[in-house]
């Protein structure tokens, strides 16, 4: 399964509750999953429960950009980002095979290392920042070798490994493309894109016009929606890892597809 692009033109109140309402019927769905996904600690059972949690954190964020959508719009874009950046994340855990990995190789870590590296790497920073140094030896002691993560690397990674866990269309880079490094532009990192939009902007002369006042974002629920699929598709996934079926999920899923597909354009 693949999101669909996000649709273009504009949206009327009808089909955003009937969107609104396939979100819900997913969410209830997958609710239905995370009390069963357990398992006792060790056994190689590490990557599972590291993408139950993802599973768990992506729910919760389509909750807030729900509670936000009305009031706080312009927001949503930053919980759509971190949630493409869990999602992306968790399935990396999940199906990478450490098998596939050298392990005597310094450049090819698995993912578990490769995540594992950027906690330790940020733990690094802090620690000698903060003048933590009595956790320093804790950290060093956990033989992680730090690393950063490179995200777009990761999107790259994901596709085959989807691929061969049978979606053969699958592929990740799009989405990092199209959301994350949108939304990282206008509404995570740091810089003009996050103060323009409240401002008016004039080319002739140049000059950005402060503009005061609640911002009004069309198609504010295409952010949870987005979300929504791409969190069904994390849990179709962590499920199949504990051995639970999903079919329950495949009609929601269909329905917020089409409903994102085929919204008519004024």
């Amino acid at each position: 399964m693949r999101p669909p692009p996000p649709a273009t033109g504009a949206t009327d109140a009808s089909w955003e509750v009937q969107v609104a309402q396939a979100i819900a019927a997913l969410l209830q769905r997958i609710d239905s999953l995370l009390p069963i996904m357990t398992s006792r600690p060790g056994g190689g059972l590490l990557a599972r429960q590291l993408a139950a949690g993802g599973l768990v954190r992506c729910v919760r964020l389509i909750r807030a950009m729900l509670l936000l959508q009305t009031a706080y719009p312009d927001i949503n874009g930053l919980l759509a980002r971190n949630l493409w950046e869990t999602s992306t994340l968790a399935l990396y855990a999940l199906l990478d095979d450490p098998a596939a990995h050298d392990p005597d190789a310094t450049d090819d870590p698995t993912a578990l290392d490769y995540l594992a590296g950027d906690l330790a790497r940020n733990a690094k920073v802090l620690i000698e920042r903060n003048d933590l140094g009595d956790l320093e030896e804790l950290v060093a002691s956990s033989g992680v070798e730090p690393a950063r993560i490179n995200l777009e690397d990761v999107a790259r990674k994901l596709g085959p490994l989807l691929q061969k866990a049978g979606d053969p269309g699958a592929q990740v880079t799009d989405g990092y493309d199209l959301l994350y490094r949108s939304e990282s532009t206008y509404g995570a990192i740091h810089g003009i894109r996050t103060m323009s939009p409240y401002a008016e902007l004039t080319t002739e002369p140049w000059q950005l016009q402060f503009e005061p006042g609640p911002l009004t974002v069309a198609r504010a629920i295409v952010h949870p929606a987005l979300g929504a699929l791409y969190t069904t598709i994390l849990a179709q996934h962590v499920a199949q890892a504990f051995g639970i079926g999903t079919t329950q999920l495949d009609a929601p899923f269909t329905n917020l597809t089409a409903l994102l597909n085929n919204r008519d354009d004024e």
